[in-house]
């Protein structure tokens, strides 16, 4: 027997769920705006505009 592409059944077996797909698009967000705030970060430090010290 030959499956039908056209097989609804056929074509679910084969979808990532749509949860799992958000979760990996906001941990890449996430990951996104930590990079962006170490390099924020890192810039102020070099440029002598952020001091550790308090």
């Amino acid at each position: 027997e030959v499956l039908d592409p056209s097989n609804s059944m056929f074509r679910q077996g084969y979808q990532v769920p749509l949860d799992a797909l958000t979760s990996a698009r906001d941990t890449g967000f996430r990951a996104l705006i930590l990079l962006c705030k170490q390099k924020m970060l890192l810039q102020h430090l070099e440029e002598g505009k952020f001091s550790l010290k308090e």
